[in-house]
């Protein structure tokens, strides 16, 4: 969803909404026309995208989006571990970011959580 700048456990290896955007459309609730856009690598002023993208849709009703895509990995392995401590879990994420590791995914569960789902 554009208005939510959703990324959910892919954010550390694709980034959030935002990061994908390169154009838009938008009317603000009493305008008649639409405005557009496109995005710049350092626009200067306010950044009138990241701002919509995160407004969940209070600002204005973006009617069209242009987004740039991402290649899918070559390869995907999934694992699971399990940790004693929080602490424990959160030294490994430290270790994996500085051996310069980008996961295509990663998220942490507690035992209640893992046993809901």
């Amino acid at each position: 969803m554009f208005s939510e700048n959703s990324g959910g456990p892919h954010t550390l290896a694709y980034g959030v909404t935002s990061n994908h955007v390169t154009a838009w459309s938008w009317s603000c609730p009493k305008a008649k026309s639409c405005a557009s856009a496109a995005r710049r690598s350092k626009p200067p002023g306010y950044d009138l995208c990241g701002l919509l993208v995160g407004s969940e849709g209070t600002l204005a009703l973006v009617t069209e989006i242009t987004v740039r895509l991402t290649r899918k990995p070559e390869a995907v392995k999934t694992l699971l571990a399990v940790y004693d401590t929080l602490d424990d879990t959160t030294e490994t994420v430290v270790d994996i970011t500085v051996r310069a590791i980008t996961p295509a995914a990663c998220e942490m569960l507690d035992g209640f959580t893992l046993r809901a789902v």
